[in-house]
């Protein structure tokens, strides 16, 4: 039943000219790759446009296996056949480059679209507990793995050898950014 709920979610995700995509955060394929099943999803690539300067996307993937994203400390669920996005990957793709987002040009990103919630981040209210800001949000996650770490603003010792991860999250119903992350 899992992997019918997960199909739908594809066909529905690419009737509306939105890719099938999976990241480093669950599974999926290469935006160029031909539809394959694989032992968690069955995937249906639909090409996504860079923006002018800016490489293709690594991959493009609608998550398909929950997860905890360590490094922006963000929670990652499947979303349903229901949650149909607004913007495209293209779209998506193309508000990470316009806004003020780390969006890196050196590699393309992987793109997963999911349900995110960030359980530590958001406004706190009167009484001491948190609002999320993104509370089982659908939401584009553009993520660049391996890069350089920005140099520290400070005095602190820098390795110009140590990677990172950057990220960034777009809001799949309105193509706002929401917020981009590194380390």
């Amino acid at each position: 039943m899992k992997t019918a709920r997960v199909v739908a979610a594809f066909l529905a995700f690419a009737a509306t000219g939105c890719a099938s995509q999976s990241a480093h955060l669950g599974t999926g394929t290469s935006p160029s790759a031909s539809a394959s099943p694989s032992a968690s999803s069955s995937s249906v690539a639909v090409p996504v446009v860079a923006p002018s300067g800016y490489p293709p996307p690594a991959h493009v993937v609608v998550l398909a296996t929950p997860s905890h994203d360590p490094v922006s400390d963000v929670d990652l669920a499947v979303p349903s056949a229901s949650d149909v996005p607004r913007i495209s990957f293209t779209q998506a793709y193309a508000a990470c480059t316009q806004a003020d987002a780390d969006c890196a040009r050196a590699k393309g990103p992987t793109i997963t679209l999911a349900l995110v919630t960030s359980p530590q981040a958001g406004q706190q209210n009167a009484d001491g507990s948190l609002t999320p800001l993104m509370n089982r949000s659908l939401t584009y996650v553009l993520t660049w793995d391996g890069l350089q770490c920005p140099a520290p603003a400070g005095p602190a010792s820098y390795d110009p050898t140590r990677l990172c991860t950057y990220g960034t999250f777009v809001d799949a119903n309105t193509g706002r950014v929401v917020f981009s992350y590194d380390g």
